[in-house]
């Protein structure tokens, strides 16, 4: 509760209520989806302190393929296959500075948007899907029997 009334703090502190929407609970997959449209960028900043790392984390997946700038904490295992500057934007966990930072790059530096949206997104499409995730898997467990 308190990173929570921490956050919301610090948006009123700053004046960017308007522009920023929390949503602690969750949302349902229409609500995503729309959420996905309405938005150009995607903020993952979970995080768990060593030697815990928040997982794969599908949303961040989900969103690129949506088309949207991915913006990642480092400590995020997606980041063990995007690429930072190429596919996804890094920043350090426990540095919301560098957040801010990267949107702002983000909205001075069009092109630079348009690039790293449509290289995310392609990542996505070339791959991610189920088929290649159950091709992963059985590898896994077939070489494990061995």
């Amino acid at each position: 509760d308190r990173c929570r009334d921490n956050l919301i703090a610090l948006t009123k502190k700053h004046h960017i209520e308007p522009y920023v929407n929390f949503r602690f609970d969750g949302m349902s997959e229409p609500e995503l989806v729309k959420t996905f449209q309405e938005n150009d960028v995607f903020v993952q900043a979970v995080y768990a302190p060593p030697p815990s790392h928040q997982g794969w984390g599908l949303v961040n997946f989900e969103a690129l393929a949506a088309g949207l700038a991915l913006i990642v904490i480092r400590s995020s295992t997606a980041t063990e296959v995007l690429k930072d500057g190429e596919t996804a934007l890094f920043f350090d966990p426990l540095h919301p500075e560098q957040i801010a930072e990267k949107i702002k790059f983000l909205v001075n530096h069009p092109e630079a948007y348009q690039r790293l949206a449509r290289s995310g997104q392609t990542f996505v499409r070339e791959n991610q899907s189920w088929k290649r995730y159950a091709e992963g898997m059985l590898k896994i467990f077939t070489e494990s029997r061995r």
